[in-house]
């Protein structure tokens, strides 16, 4: 009986291990699916990886291929360009010579008289009377003699000392060296391209100015040979954006400056940014100025409030006061009718009284009282008029209210 227990107990504790087995077997077999899926897709990407990679690495080779192609284009642009200088410089040496052989005598006394007109020049913007000069000449329209006088002509103040130091003779090509010798630029190339990688924005200056004094400063460097011209755009368009004053303007024209705009594209861009701008502050000023305006009327007004209430109570203060004079003066010409009146009934004695002879004996007699009556009625009128009156806090004179 026992053993038979034993056996169907041992039997259901097979019977758990397997049904523990088989669900321990199942999750590891789900384990083993899910990690076989994550194996396929980390397969799936490291090859999408690899084709990128090699995709990157032709274009790399690509875009060098291509960079090597653009540097010998630029160098064979830069020497065909420059053959290109040196053969129209030839050619229009030519042309001119030429044309000084074939006019005619006539002609020549024609040409001379039409002197050409120059900008002024006090010793100051040099290059920009030298470039001026140097675009007549390769005009051809003018001699050489006209050109030479023209620049005579030009030179005002204290540079038309150095007229004393060339010969009459002279050409205009050895007028402008010259000029140059005692003009032209000074700086260092250092300082040159210094100043152009220092360059900034002035506070007061615009950006289309600000823009051209760059491109002076870079034509400078270029001239001396330390900047190439094939990198202006780039080279322009770097330090134009880098050399603003305005933060607000660099965000707004950061898209346009790091994209593959060109620097007049950016420059562009940058005025018209910075002429909204220049908008909106002159809305701001208008309203700020409109608000002081209406203060500054408020506080007018006020003051206008204030003079008209000045005026009021002077106004009365005077018409008090000459209603003061007047019963002054009336009180003064009743004083003195009523010292005539006494005076006369004290000279005539007893005329006016009707009686005996001892009664007009005495002069004095009756008017005792009448006198002490009239200085009492006197005395009383007099303070009653300087008790009608009192001066006021403002310093006006107002009717005192009985």
């Amino acid at each position: 009986m026992k053993s038979r227990e034993d056996e169907e107990r041992s039997h259901r504790m097979m019977l758990e291990q397997r049904l523990v087995l088989e669900n321990e077997f199942e999750r590891k077999r789900q384990a083993e699916k899910e990690l076989l899926r994550n194996i396929e897709q980390l397969e799936l990407q490291e090859r999408a990886l690899l084709q990128q990679r090699s995709r990157n690495e032709l274009l790399d080779r690509e875009i060098a291929v291509r960079r090597m192609k653009d540097d010998d284009m630029n160098r064979r642009l830069e020497v065909l360009k420059q053959k290109e200088r040196v053969l129209k410089d030839k050619v229009q040496q030519k042309n001119d010579n030429y044309m000084i052989r074939e006019v005619t005598t006539n002609d020549q006394i024609k040409l001379s008289t039409r002197i050409p007109t120059l900008p002024s020049f006090d010793g100051k913007n040099f290059e920009e009377w030298k470039l001026e000069t140097v675009c007549m000449m390769r005009t051809g329209l003018y001699s050489d003699y006209a050109v030479s006088q023209a620049i005579r002509n030009s030179l005002k103040g204290d540079t038309r000392r150095i007229l004393l130091t060339i010969k009459p003779s002279e050409s205009a090509d050895e007028l402008i060296a010259k000029m140059t010798e005692n003009f032209g630029e000074v700086k260092s190339v250092e300082r040159i391209v210094q100043e152009f990688y220092s360059a900034k924005q002035h506070e007061t200056e615009s950006c289309s100015a600000w823009g051209i004094r760059l491109e002076a400063l870079f034509q400078q460097a270029v001239n001396k040979g330390e900047i190439e011209e094939r990198k202006r755009d780039n080279k322009l368009k770097e330090r134009f954006w880098r050399g603003l004053n305005s933060e607000q303007l660099k965000a707004a024209t950061r898209v346009s400056y790091e994209s593959s705009d060109s620097f007049e594209k950016l420059k562009r861009k940058t005025r018209l940014e910075e002429e909204e701008n220049n908008q909106v502050n002159a809305t701001g000023k208008t309203l700020v100025n409109q608000q002081s305006t209406d203060d500054r009327l408020k506080v007018l007004d006020e003051m206008l409030e204030r003079l008209k209430t000045i005026e009021a109570q002077m106004s009365n203060m005077k018409k008090h006061n000459l209603e003061g004079k007047r019963e002054y003066e009336s009180y003064e010409a009743t004083k003195s009718s009523d010292q005539e009146r006494r005076q006369d009934r004290h000279t005539n004695g007893g005329r006016y009284y009707r009686g005996g002879y001892r009664r007009g004996r005495y002069p004095n007699r009756g008017q005792t009282r009448y006198h002490n009556q009239e200085y009492e009625s006197t005395a009383e009128n007099k303070h009653s008029h300087l008790n009608e009156k009192s001066l006021s806090r403002q310093g006006t004179m107002e009717a005192k209210q009985n």
